[in-house]
């Protein structure tokens, strides 16, 4: 699109700058006319002055079709709040899963060392155990000899 230039007396060509009706203009921008009205209004877009007042410039209509797609491109582009702030607490889950993982991998060790010290303090009192019993015989079969020797002995 050609700018439009300025001749000496300081106004725009009008051939470069021509109407646009306010319905073209909702047409083109993919709202209704009193959308057209407010912006208007707000002065997001311009009446042609040399027209009864239902048209815009063009101009001004084109800078508001550039701002809507660059408003659509950074909208598409850059992450929104609620995108940040999921990612932060995905971020933030994983974080916790992994140290959850790890103390689970901790108290696994832990519970490894455990059983195995469970099972050697098996094993020596299963040895204990018979030892006991060993002596226990060796005990008994003492008494009975001493009790026969004390017995022959008051016999006599």
């Amino acid at each position: 699109m050609a700018t439009p230039s300025s001749p000496s007396n300081g106004q725009v060509d009008e051939r470069e700058d021509d109407a646009v009706h306010v319905d073209q203009a909702a047409k083109a921008l993919e709202v209704s006319r009193r959308t057209i009205e407010r912006m208007l209004e707000r002065g997001e877009l311009e009446r042609d002055p040399r027209h009864d007042g239902a048209t815009v410039t063009k101009r001004s209509l084109v800078a508001a079709l550039e701002e809507r797609r660059d408003n659509a491109t950074r909208r598409r582009f850059a992450p929104s709040q609620d995108f940040t702030s999921l990612l932060s607490s995905l971020e933030r889950l994983t974080e916790t899963l992994a140290d959850e993982r790890r103390q689970l991998a901790v108290a696994s060790d832990d519970r490894a060392q455990i059983a195995q010290e469970r099972e050697q303090a098996r094993v020596e009192a299963a040895r204990l155990q018979a030892e006991l019993e060993a002596e226990r015989s060796r005990r008994e079969e003492l008494e009975r000899r001493l009790n026969r020797r004390r017995w022959w002995r008051l016999s006599d």
